[in-house]
């Protein structure tokens, strides 16, 4: 797992506790932790996997951009982060490489104050047991975004 790109302002405090968001760029509906965010959220993590199928689509810009996984991965965690950005908000950025989005996820909660964990709609077609792992072994408030309305 990497750590969070550094913001260029404003900076989270101490307490500032954030909200971590799972995106999944190769599912329509997996940008909608996106929508779940509110303005009350100071300090937005957001994370992706570059394993498993929620990346196929890193692995095709990779591809196109002639670019490692990685570093498709950082591009596309720029652009959200640009589409989320506030003013008051801080906004970081995590590429995480594991197998096991919940172990992924497990260790950005020890690693920084959170409050909750944010999943993607797409989260229920994928990976059922992720947000009840999730709560078992997080002291944090875990929510699934609803889906997009058509």
């Amino acid at each position: 797992m990497n750590t969070p790109t550094p913001s260029t302002e404003p900076t989270a405090t101490s307490t500032d506790r954030a909200t971590v968001v799972l995106v999944d760029p190769t599912s329509p509906d997996g940008e909608t932790s996106l929508d779940a965010l509110h303005d009350a959220d100071r300090h937005v993590l957001i994370v992706v996997l570059t394993s498993g199928r929620a990346c196929n689509a890193l692995r095709n810009r990779a591809h196109d951009q002639g670019v490692s996984v990685t570093s498709a991965a950082w591009s596309y965690l720029e652009e959200v982060a640009l589409r989320v950005s506030r003013s008051g908000r801080v906004v970081g950025t995590i590429v995480a490489s594991g197998p096991d989005a919940a172990y992924e996820l497990i260790s950005v909660v020890a690693e920084h104050p959170c409050e909750r964990i944010v999943l993607p709609a797409s989260t229920a077609r994928i990976d059922r047991m992720l947000p009840r792992r999730l709560t078992r072994q997080t002291p944090v408030v875990v929510e699934t975004a609803a889906f997009a309305s058509a």
